[in-house]
């Protein structure tokens, strides 16, 4: 519903992807994304010039781990490979590199390379919970532009800080 009223409120299209973010087969997500009621809304958004994303954390308060996506086994082994956020259940470590995982082979949905091809992805995310998160999104260069609150903004300036002073 949110999307949809984005959309009209600047005169756009919402384009819908009914499939499952994550599948528990490699070859049903194949299958899946071969499929061209996936395939045309993933090709329209690589097109996209703007597109508006979120970012999940890896914390006790992960979407995907609130919602029953990922289990908490799951979970720890993502932290275990260093994973801090993901977008759009792709999951990434401090310094944005793509955490490499056997969930990769069972996402529907866009590779976090495929991000850096539209010239203007807008982050929308804040709370102390999801600084990491942010901080690894945009050292990965997924994101060109940041909408936070003022507490995450002054603990991303730290963290960004802190990494300056540790090189």
């Amino acid at each position: 519903d949110i999307a949809r009223r984005v959309a009209e409120s600047v005169n756009g299209r919402m384009f819908s992807l009914f499939a499952p973010a994550l599948v528990d087969d490699p070859q049903l997500r194949d299958l899946l994304m071969a499929d061209s009621n996936v395939k045309a809304p993933l090709e329209l958004v690589r097109a996209s010039q703007v597109a508006l994303i979120g970012v999940g954390t890896t914390g006790p308060n992960s979407t995907l781990l609130e919602t029953g996506v990922l289990s908490d086994f799951e979970m720890q082994a993502l932290r275990a490979k260093g994973a801090v956020g993901d977008i759009l259940a792709r999951f990434f470590d401090a310094e944005g590199r793509p955490v490499d995982s056997a969930l990769n082979g069972r996402v529907v949905g866009l590779e976090l390379e495929d991000l850096k091809s539209i010239p203007t992805t807008i982050l929308v995310a804040g709370g102390e919970d999801k600084v990491k998160a942010i901080f690894g999104a945009l050292r990965g260069g997924y994101v060109t532009d940041l909408i936070t609150d003022e507490t995450s903004a002054k603990h991303l300036l730290e963290l960004e800080r802190s990494e300056a002073v540790a090189n």
